[in-house]
């Protein structure tokens, strides 16, 4: 796994994944955060605001918010309704309390990304977890979601 982060990550991901030429505007952060009850990773803000809303590689989508697809968006109803599945069927096996995982992404073989929002205010120290379809195991990953891409698409 690579120790990459901030802009070294992000130059790194560009690497190995160029952005689009056209990237639509940065999402409304503050609206965003709001809407979620919490800050969202530095990391993450400038990852969407190098590629904005898509998929990398043809098999990662990151949810951003205020997408125009419902399925992908942050701050629209899949985040929540993940996290409902997983506290109803799935408590005990869940790498912490589902109020603490936010859904962020999901792979084309149905590989869920979330964060643990712990600590909740600080942001730039959330994990990322990922499972199949929901159910265990759990990996997680210790750093930034760029880092995770970078560490993925590399073939890390």
């Amino acid at each position: 796994m690579t120790a990459l982060t901030g802009p070294a990550a992000l130059a790194a991901l560009t690497a190995l994944c160029p952005p689009p030429a056209d990237v639509p505007s940065a999402p409304d952060w503050s609206g965003a955060e709001g809407v979620l009850g919490m800050r969202l990773p530095g990391d993450y803000k400038e990852l969407a605001a190098a590629y904005g809303p898509g998929e990398f590689s043809g098999f990662l989508t990151l949810y951003q918010p205020g997408t125009l697809n419902e399925w992908v968006d942050l701050t629209g109803p899949v985040p929540a309704r993940l996290r409902a599945q997983l506290d109803a069927h799935h408590r005990g096996a869940l790498p912490c309390a589902a109020e603490d995982l936010l859904a962020m992404g999901v792979t084309g073989n149905g590989h869920y990304l979330f964060w643990d929002t712990r600590p909740r205010d600080a942001p730039d120290r959330w994990t990322v977890v990922v499972t199949e379809r929901l159910s265990a195991p759990w990996f997680t990953y210790r750093g930034t979601v760029t880092a995770f891409l970078v560490d993925v698409l590399g073939g890390a």
